[in-house]
């Protein structure tokens, strides 16, 4: 089909053009490229210089002369002044958007392009300024080696015409306002960066002007950005992973994590990589942070990829850098993510059925906290329950409370159910299946557990063991509880 478009066609003298003043496209580094260095992913692990510059023109083209927020440092948490590159990963989205217009570009005959203009770099050095002039924007460079072909792509936001100076945001060195290309004796001179930050200096000979839409339509990159905005970008190109706690019962690690356990056990797995740990299902490398970005440790080969956490009692912010294994067995930048990992006060709860005596049940509930405090609440005769047992079925009801137990017993397992309005806590109620061989084996594991409180969800594996003894004068019933923070054991019967 044919399409119709505008063409615009201008010309200017070279005198005009050599005589103005300072142009600017109001675009600075430090407010308006990307706060990270350009040290490539795994969609990209040569290096995203294009995708980077790209996106970071296209966002001050379409969002920030439109009103919204300067782009660097919008969109992540840490940030030290001291060392920008510290804590790079720590935008995940905007990386990946990176990436992802770096794979979506077409550089068909971009190094054509390049040796034409290397013959004719006054006709490039006035087509920076004109572009400018014409449209006040900030323009696109690419620049090669002619040796080697390495490339590398960059934005000129300012041109200063009386000293042949093209300034320069390089995605290598964000937030730099110093690098130039300058123009002497009619020729742009070499450039001296690296295919990405971090990697060997290059001195880049062959400079070339490209206009913004060159090698992607400007809609596509509009189109991953409601992806970025949708947390999506990059799934694409990225490879899909699991950060998984492997603390008992294991759990996969999204965005909370509640736990009683005083250390974090975690690592990553993915399916989508030719290469992961050696001796391991899978498993790639991370490394993790607090929130205030101190280091945590690193999932590698010396621990075959599992991490092991400190945690506090409360909340605990730790970021994880997903990293994985490329062809050439390097480990790039997959993703970043922060999870909230909740430690709770390890409280334990037990309740002594003492006596069955004329119909009523003698109760003891005993409370004790992490900080070893015991505290008992004792039930009398007068503030008792009344109980049924037929050899197989224990149950009471407290006349005072409307608290209520059922212990039912069969050859090889116990059930066992408690209703609780007590003056203690909150209404709620518990079941638990208990596998195990009534009479001669006083200790019978949990089997499964399921505890609910009004408004709360519930805390999966909280009893971790329950004695049941059958004897022939008294029935004792114990178990150990882990309750949620939000709520304290009230006076149950067990």
């Amino acid at each position: 089909t044919n399409a119709i478009g505008n063409l615009v066609i201008s010309s200017f003298q070279t005198s005009i053009l050599d005589n103005q003043a300072t142009l600017s496209s109001g675009f600075e580094p430090g407010r308006d490229d990307w706060e990270f260095p350009n040290f490539g992913s795994y969609a990209a692990p040569k290096g995203h210089c294009a995708g980077q510059s790209m996106t970071a023109m296209w966002y001050y083209y379409e969002k920030r002369l439109a009103g919204e927020p300067a782009l660097n440092h919008l969109y992540d948490t840490l940030n030290d002044p001291a060392d920008g590159n510290k804590f790079w990963y720590d935008n995940p989205r905007g990386y990946r958007f990176a990436s992802t217009i770096q794979k979506d570009q077409n550089f068909d005959r971009w190094v054509e392009s390049l040796e034409f203009q290397a013959s004719w770099t006054r006709l490039s050095w006035y087509s920076f300024i004109a572009a400018m002039l014409l449209t006040g924007e900030p323009q696109y460079v690419l620049i090669r080696e002619a040796a080697t072909g390495a490339g590398h792509a960059m934005i000129v936001y300012k041109i200063t015409p009386s000293t042949g100076t093209l300034h320069i945001a390089d995605p290598n060195y964000p937030n730099n306002r110093t690098r130039v290309i300058e123009y002497r004796n009619g020729r742009l001179q070499p450039y001296s960066s690296a295919l990405q930050a971090g990697g060997p200096g290059t001195v880049f000979d062959q400079i070339g002007y490209a206009a913004k839409t060159t090698h992607i339509e400007w809609p596509e990159i509009g189109e991953r950005w409601a992806e970025f905005q949708n947390g999506v970008i990059g799934d694409d190109w990225f490879p899909e992973y699991t950060l998984w706690a492997r603390n008992t019962p294991g759990a996969e690690l999204i965005d909370t994590l509640t736990t009683y356990a005083d250390t974090l056990k975690v690592h990553c797995r993915s399916l989508d990589t030719p290469i992961w740990l050696a001796e391991t299902d899978h498993y790639q490398v991370f490394e993790a942070v607090d929130e205030d970005g101190k280091y945590l440790g690193k999932g590698g080969s010396s621990n075959k990829g599992i991490l092991s956490i400190p945690l506090d009692l409360g909340e605990n912010k730790i970021g994880f850098l997903i990293k994985g294994f490329t062809d050439n067995q390097t480990t790039d930048f997959v993703d970043f993510r922060w999870v909230k990992v909740k430690r709770l006060r390890n409280d334990v709860d037990f309740s002594r059925v003492k006596e069955v005596i004329g119909g009523v049940m003698v109760v003891d509930t005993q409370w004790k906290n992490y900080r070893d405090e015991e505290k008992t609440y004792p039930c009398s005769f007068t503030w008792g329950a009344d109980v049924t047992w037929d050899g197989n079925t224990l149950s009471g009801v407290n006349r005072t409370t409307g608290d209520s137990v059922t212990v039912v017993c069969s050859p090889g397992s116990v059930t066992y159910r408690a209703v609780t309005r007590g003056n203690l806590g909150s209404p709620g109620w518990a079941d638990v299946t208990i596998t195990g061989t009534v009479g001669g084996q006083p200790v019978i594991r949990d089997d499964g557990f399921r505890y609910e409180v009004t408004g709360e969800a519930a805390v999966a594996g909280a009893i971790s063991s329950l004695t049941f003894d059958l004897s022939s004068s008294w029935t004792f019933l114990e178990y150990t509880l882990r309750p949620t923070t939000t709520f304290s054991l009230g006076f149950y019967y067990r």
